[in-house]
């Protein structure tokens, strides 16, 4: 496989057995890369080795730009400027890479700030290949002729720091995120996993969340593909409702209060739905004729007029509570009754059609008499809890 290689050049080691520069050269010469740079820093000493390998393998080297063959190290005792000239190496070398190639980093040689600078430039621009010169050494610096190479995998090291950067952001509620960080570590597909499924449970596509969640929880997969059902069938189901109102809650407590209102109303909306159908045998989208067999008063009968495309009738969740009072459904009893309920739902109605947030001083009040009022009408269901860290 063919290889691009970058080397921190430093100043050697006096001693008879010490030859930084043939320690170089041996290291390029292991690896035979198909094209070369040198990092030297600005010490004549460093500067002066960086030549002679250039002149001992000449045909490989490439020169940094027209008028300086290297890219330098300026103050070579500043870790961070040592980070900072390898991560711009790195980053224009790479552009360099053919298909298949690989892009090898030996930060061995140098002064330990030149070396730490060059480790951490390769692992903040995710090089897979960091490559150590190792062997006997005399002076500080390996034996010449004792060379040998050593690699260090960074894949465990990018796992690691993923995996707690995407648990902060599966914290926050950022689960699509946290997915996305995850998802080049094979070692993590489990949490991966169960970063979709949260993205697509709290969007209520229930059937892709069960389809992930198949892959780390079967209680989470059942629950699922039992919402996933409900909802296809239009979603006329307590265990729907509840879901609803769960997520309504698990947005408001993450400070979306905006969700928050939009879900409850959802949720409360479902549930006049469902008193429908269990009151009077009749589900939406709801045909004119539907309702011919009610004594309604001439009013509310005027207010269910067909759509004109399709002749269905498509009336809003206020209509709906109406009809369901017309149908003595003691639900709408307790909708009627409850002022500061309706006054929180209009309130609702009217920020989802401004410019300003919903205020969490009335969605939370909002969502507990929603709650309520289902829990006095609907059995109350509640699936596996949602997972809040992995």
């Amino acid at each position: 496989m063919s290889k691009l290689l970058l080397l921190t050049v430093g100043t050697g080691t006096a001693g008879p057995a010490s030859n930084l520069t043939l320690g170089l050269i041996h290291t390029i010469q292991q690896i035979k890369p198909r094209a070369y740079w040198l990092i030297p820093s600005s010490s004549p000493d460093s500067l002066a080795i960086a030549q002679l390998v250039r002149e001992a393998i000449p045909d490989s080297f490439m020169p940094w730009t027209e008028e300086s063959p290297y890219p330098i190290i300026d103050d070579h005792d500043q870790l961070e400027r040592s980070r900072a000239v390898v991560r711009e190496v790195i980053r224009r070398v790479r552009k360099q890479l053919r298909t298949g190639e690989r892009l090898l980093v030996n930060p061995t040689s140098g002064t330990k700030q030149m070396s730490g600078g060059a480790t951490l430039a390769a692992l903040d621009e995710q090089v897979g290949d960091i490559i150590f010169t190792v062997g006997q050494r005399q002076d500080g610096v390996v034996i010449a002729g004792q060379e040998r190479l050593t690699a260090f995998d960074p894949a465990l090291y990018f796992a690691e720091r993923d995996l707690t950067l995407a648990r902060d952001l599966f914290r926050a509620g950022s689960w699509k995120a946290a997915a996305r960080v995850l998802e080049p570590h094979p070692a993590h597909q489990k949490q991966h996993a169960l970063c979709l499924c949260r993205w697509e449970w709290s969007r209520l596509a229930y059937a892709e969340a069960a389809r992930h969640a198949a892959r780390f929880s079967e209680p989470i997969r059942a629950h699922l593909s039992e919402l996933a059902r409900s909802a296809e069938n239009g979603g006329l189901a307590e265990v729907l409702i509840w879901d609803l109102l769960e997520s309504a809650d698990d947005f408001f407590g993450r400070g979306d209060s905006d969700t928050a209102a939009i879900l409850a109303y959802k949720a409360l909306e479902h549930g006049v739905r469902l008193r429908l159908l269990k009151t009077a045998g009749i589900a939406p989208p709801y045909p004119a004729e539907s309702f011919a067999q009610f004594a309604l008063s001439p009013g509310l009968r005027a207010r269910l007029a067909p759509d004109s495309t399709d002749g269905k009738v498509r009336p809003g969740q206020r209509l709906l509570f109406q009809l369901l009072q017309a149908l003595g459904d003691p639900m709408a009893a307790g909708y009627w009754r409850d002022q500061k309920l309706q006054d929180g739902l209009t309130e609702r109605n009217q920020t989802a059609h401004e410019i300003s947030p919903a205020d969490p001083k009335t969605v939370g009040p909002l969502l507990a008499r929603v709650r309520a009022l289902c829990a006095d009408h609907f059995e109350q269901r509640s699936g596996p809890a949602r997972p809040s860290d992995f």
